[in-house]
């Protein structure tokens, strides 16, 4: 991530399925913190938008 940060971008986010623990255990236990969330039409899991703070 340090190099990421070095290009001077406003941030880092990632889009992890609600139902992927591991995904979301790993965004929040790294400083993510949950944004948003989505839920596309016929779907029943949402996705969620994480930021790291």
């Amino acid at each position: 991530m340090k190099v990421a940060r070095g290009f001077g971008g406003p941030g880092f986010e990632t889009i992890v399925l609600a139902s992927n623990l591991d995904g979301l255990r790993f965004a929040l236990g790294h400083g993510f913190v949950e944004v948003s969330r989505y839920l596309p039409p016929g779907d029943q899991e949402p996705f969620i938008t994480l930021r790291l703070a």
